[in-house]
């Protein structure tokens, strides 16, 4: 089992772009989720904004 966990992470790891860099991607999701939330509080409660 443990042959075939380093094999899929090693494969994982060399399938990743270089310029990936996880904090961006991490900053993108928050904000916007962050946009997100506002536009669809109003359409779930009936409130228009």
């Amino acid at each position: 089992m443990k042959q075939s966990t380093q094999a899929f992470r090693t494969r994982l790891r060399t399938g990743i772009h270089p310029l990936y860099n996880p904090w961006r991607h991490d900053g993108f999701v928050l904000v916007f989720g962050l946009l997100c939330i506002p536009r669809t509080l109003p359409a779930r409660t009936g409130v228009i904004a």
